[in-house]
């Protein structure tokens, strides 16, 4: 048997493989991975529930009329499985306060749902007169004046 010469070092018999394949699968993998974990993590919450109701404003810029209803219909979807968005927490608060709208409210609190409402209470008056004023077809003859 003959040993390789001196001047050729076993290194130089195997063959080298490149090593940028092996680092751009790692870095695909990687990215990937970030992607998935980015993606999870701003997903909705599947039972989460934002309640925008506008009554004199909404709940977290101040109106006890909104809060009140808000908090009702908090109650009843509660009950019946549905996590609603609560203003007890500091960090939800800072968030609504700082939305432009209860559209990006509810994703940035990764609310599935939001329930909107605009109201605007206002005083209708009805003029009744002596004569009654008790509901006629449409088209109806008004009723004759009293007395007459």
């Amino acid at each position: 048997m003959t040993s390789p010469p001196e001047s050729q070092s076993p290194e130089l018999l195997l063959p080298k493989r490149r090593v940028w394949p092996v680092l751009a699968v790692l870095a695909a993998i990687v990215l990937g991975v970030g992607v998935m974990i980015y993606r999870i993590s701003r997903e909705p919450l599947p039972l989460r529930v934002l309640i925008a109701v506008d009554l004199d404003g909404y709940w977290w810029e101040g109106s006890r009329p909104a809060a009140a209803l808000a908090d009702q219909l908090a109650e009843r979807l509660a009950d019946i499985g549905f996590e609603p968005v609560r203003g007890g927490d500091p960090e939800v608060t800072a968030i609504l306060e700082k939305a432009k709208s209860p559209e990006e409210a509810a994703r940035k609190l990764q609310a599935a749902f939001l329930i909107t409402a605009s109201l605007r209470p206002q005083i209708i008056e009805h003029a009744i007169g002596r004569a009654g004023g008790g509901a006629r077809p449409p088209g109806a003859p008004p009723p004759p004046p009293p007395g007459g």
